[in-house]
C-alpha cells in the first residue's frame, strides 16, 4: 500500500500545486502494483479528493499525451460480492461478478487474482454473462482469499487493464461483503449469502 503527497514548485520555491495520493480506499486502488497511472477525472472535486480520480485507460498510461479511451463491454462488469472468511460454513469461500449492461458480455480469458503479477485464476473460454446478470467462481480460484483483508482485482484476458478492484478489510466468518444495490459504488456486508444472484 503507498500513499504520498507530490507537490509543483515555481521558479521562486512557491507550491503551485499539492496534490495528495494513494492506492487505499477510497482512492483508486487499482493503482497499486499494476501498472496503470492516477488520472485526474473528474477535476471539480479539486486535486486532493479520491473522487477525482480514476486509473488510466491502459496499464502504462499516456505519458505526455492525451488521455485515451477504449470502449469495451467488459467495462461493463464489476467484482459484487466477494465472501472471503468461510470458516466452519456450508457456503466456501466465493467472487460473484455482475454485468450492469443490457448486453451479454463475453468474460472469456478474463482474470481473476488477489496479486496483479501471481495468483492468477483465468475465465475459462465459453464463460458468458447476461444482461444484468451473475457468475459466481468458488473453490476453483486456485488462491484463497485473506480473511484479514486483501485486494480483489478483475483483469483483461490481455493483461492492458484493470476492470476493477476492490479492496476489503477483515471479515466476519460466514458473512459476504458486497455492492449494494447491484454494480453500485459502495460495499457492505449482506444479510445473506448470494452467489451468482442479487
Amino acid at each position: 500500500k503507498h500513499s504520498a503527497t507530490l507537490q509543483l514548485f515555481n521558479e521562486e520555491g512557491s507550491v503551485l500545486l499539492t496534490v495528495p495520493y494513494s492506492d487505499v480506499y477510497p482512492w483508486p486502488v487499482a493503482t497499486g502494483g499494476t501498472g496503470h497511472s492516477l488520472i485526474l477525472a473528474n477535476p471539480s472535486y479539486g486535486e486532493g479528493d479520491p473522487r477525482a480520480w480514476t486509473i488510466s485507460d491502459i496499464v502504462g498510461g499516456s505519458p505526455g499525451s492525451m488521455v485515451s479511451f477504449h470502449p469495451s463491454p467488459l467495462r461493463s462488469v464489476v467484482i459484487n460480492e466477494i465472501l472471503a472468511h468461510s470458516e466452519n460454513v456450508a457456503v466456501p469461500q466465493f467472487v460473484e461478478i455482475y454485468n450492469h449492461s443490457t448486453n451479454f458480455v463475453d468474460l472469456s480469458g478474463c482474470i481473476l487474482t488477489d496479486n496483479a503479477n501471481t495468483n492468477q485464476y483465468v475465465i475459462p473460454s465459453g464463460t458468458t454473462i447476461g444482461p444484468g446478470g451473475f457468475v459466481s467462481f468458488n473453490a476453483s480460484l486456485g488462491f484463497t482469499l485473506n480473511p484479514a483483508g486483501d485486494t480483489l482485482y478483475l483483469i483483461k484476458p490481455d493483461n492492458s487493464r484493470v476492470l476493477d478492484a476492490v479492496q476489503f478489510t477483515a471479515q466476519a466468518n460466514g458473512i459476504s461483503y458486497g455492492r449494494w444495490p447491484d454494480g453500485a459504488n459502495d460495499f457492505y456486508p449482506l444479510q445473506s449469502l448470494t452467489p451468482g444472484t442479487n
